[in-house]
């Protein structure tokens, strides 16, 4: 089942990033992978935050996602930032055409073969690199799509030339107060009950000392990071 982006998932999001700053520290990470002259193309981009972060490091960037809503928040948020160098486009990842990298974030196999086809230098794929912290009970936990033990093994198998780093950074959730707090765990576990999401709470939730987020739910979150060849480097 795709995901889906409603207005607070949304909302989240963008607090948890510019919380955080996790956005802008997985792009420190990337820079040195870019060149001021390449073209990068993000596929199945979402929001995007990580597209607007790396926009004034390269020539041009192609984000494209087939949810119109994030596809518009981008645009729009783009320009309230002055970057002119970032096209948003609603479509499916298949829609992007040739560039110099192509960057997936979280996203599966049928985009990064898709990035190594029309990608000229490099593909930069982020997957899961294991659990960080719980941003709701463990037992509700559902697979990741895609784990960083499978994408080694997928590589691997098939050959394919690959450089491989991996990161810890701090991406929680600041929450303005707890009944908000209660909201965002319901919102991922549905089915947990009432006292389950209170005790979870308990024992999680951390006091921040501000007055714009005084909670906040840590989540150190490990990430893994391939920079592989294009399909035309290949033998």
């Amino acid at each position: 089942m795709p995901f889906l982006w409603d207005e607070d998932r949304i909302r989240w999001f963008l607090a948890a990033s510019d919380y955080t700053g996790y956005h802008r520290a997985l792009a420190g990470h990337l820079r040195p992978w870019l060149r001021p002259e390449d073209t990068l193309a993000d596929l199945a981009c979402g929001l995007g935050l990580l597209a607007l972060e790396l926009a004034p490091d390269v020539h041009r960037v192609e984000a494209v996602d087939r949810d119109v809503r994030v596809i518009e928040q981008l645009s729009a948020r783009a320009a309230a930032r002055g970057i002119e160098n970032l096209h948003a486009k609603a479509a499916p990842f298949e829609a992007a055409g040739c560039c110099d990298v192509a960057l997936i974030s979280f996203f599966g196999f049928p985009a990064v073969a898709h990035g190594r086809k029309i990608a000229r230098r490099q593909v930069i794929w982020l997957v899961d690199a294991g659990t960080g912290g719980q941003l709701y009970p463990r037992r509700y936990r559902k697979p990741k799509p895609i784990e960083q033990a499978q994408v080694i093994e997928r590589l691997q198998a098939e050959g394919i030339p690959y450089t491989h780093d991996e990161w810890t950074l701090e991406f929680g959730q600041p929450f303005a107060h707890r009944a908000e707090a209660a909201s965002f765990v319901r919102g991922h576990a549905p089915e947990a009950g009432d006292d389950e999401i209170a005790d979870f709470l308990a024992h999680h939730l951390i006091p921040t000392g501000r007055t714009d987020f005084p909670l906040y739910l840590p989540n150190p979150k490990r990430v893994g990071a391939f920079f592989i060849e294009p399909a035309g480097k290949l033998p």
